[in-house]
């Protein structure tokens, strides 16, 4: 049996990142800096991933023990929760509501467009390049 569907396009991005965690905002976020149109794509209704969903938010540490050796966004969203840089290879818990609110606060400010409750599941290829992203949501 061979089943077929015509989709219409629904939008055109330069970039569509699939997971909404961490990673996702990051890569996200980098992308929309340098001019590209982002579409981020989050199969939950939040930002932040796993430890967002478990309301178990830790930053892992951001430094070697003596010097504070992280730069970009991940110190971005270190220096937006107001956290203190004590150098001593310890994990920062943070509240994951005000997590969530700077994960939301860097990708709108970078104008990403976020689509929650969606998820990728299919992709059409054309020499070995992503054409067209299928989405549920």
């Amino acid at each position: 049996m061979n089943y077929q569907k015509t989709l219409k396009v629904y939008d055109k991005a330069d970039i569509v990142v699939s997971g909404g965690g961490p990673s996702g905002v990051a890569a996200a976020v980098a992308a929309a800096r340098q001019g590209k149109r982002v579409i981020l794509l989050e199969q939950s209704g939040t930002l932040g991933g796993a430890s967002i969903l478990a309301m178990v938010a830790e930053l892992m540490n951001f430094d070697d023990g003596i010097n504070f050796i992280t730069n970009g966004i991940g110190k971005e969203i270190f220096e937006k929760l107001k956290l203190e840089n004590k150098a001593k290879r310890e994990w920062y818990n943070v509240r994951y509501e005000e997590l969530k609110r700077v994960y939301d606060e860097i990708v709108l400010k970078a104008g990403v467009e976020v689509m929650f409750y969606t998820r990728i599941v299919d992709a059409v290829c054309e020499n070995n390049t992503v054409r067209y992203a299928i989405v549920s949501g």
